[in-house]
């Protein structure tokens, strides 16, 4: 399943470059298989080296349009757990054996659900064949994942907070803290990212690729933000003439 061509550790593909994240949140009517299809045949127009791709269906769908390396997800809420990205072996097993070069996972030192490890997690995923890309929510979970056989690390997780390169936007610190502490792990930056400065700086921090979601594939928030804008300064706009 991995790529013949590519080196052991695979994420040479992406290396440089963008990934896009075609996803589309519960409630959204994106969310279909032939959209997210032709949401990653737009990507891969523009140049991405990756697709990053959540659930069974799209996954089958997005592997029959376009040929670039795929980063893979099975995102479920459990009760008792906060681990909802790939927590169980069954998560892996739905979205296994459909194309997949990557799968990403919660890579935290949270309890997943049915008291599954990160290791067995990761080990199961190789036994498919994949590589493994460690979410991580914090600098700290770094030595966890890599002690448990990541192959890959990213900032998916990190929450918005003061260390942020602007208001909403790209925790690079954490990136440029992980990379000095992995100086040759891949690392990508993921999470906020909606500017071509904000691309650049994670580069500069030491990201070995960067993941674009919402910023070009979630119309829905896209437009509340802009619509939402709108609404809140109606006041401040001059009144037509009659």
């Amino acid at each position: 399943m991995v790529l013949a061509e590519t080196s052991p550790r695979g994420f040479d593909w992406f290396e440089g470059g963008v990934v896009v994240s075609c996803q589309a949140p519960i409630g959204s009517p994106l969310r279909r298989p032939d959209i997210m299809a032709a949401m990653a045949q737009a990507a891969y127009i523009a140049g991405a080296r990756g697709v990053r791709v959540e659930g069974p269906s799209d996954i089958t769908a997005v592997r029959a349009a376009v040929r670039v390396p795929l980063i893979g997800l099975r995102k479920r809420r459990r009760e008792g757990s906060e681990v909802f990205i790939t927590a169980t072996r069954a998560d892996i097993d739905d979205i296994a054996d459909r194309g997949l070069e990557v799968i990403a996972m919660d890579g935290t030192a949270r309890d997943r659900p049915r008291g599954e490890s990160l290791d067995a997690l990761i080990a199961h995923a190789h036994a498919h064949g994949m590589l493994v890309l460690a979410d991580l929510d914090d600098v700290g979970a770094a030595p966890h994942a890599i002690d448990s056989g990541a192959d890959a690390l990213a900032t998916t997780l990190v929450p918005e907070g003061p260390m942020d390169l602007r208001p909403h936007g790209p925790n690079v610190h954490a990136v440029a803290a992980i990379r000095e502490r992995f100086p040759s792990t891949p690392l990508i930056a993921e999470g906020r990212i909606s500017t071509v400065s904000d691309i650049h700086a994670a580069f500069r921090s030491g990201a070995t690729s960067v993941v674009i979601g919402t910023a070009i594939t979630d119309a829905l928030a896209i437009a509340r933000g802009l619509i939402g804008g709108l609404e809140g300064n109606r006041s401040c706009e001059p009144a037509l003439e009659p």
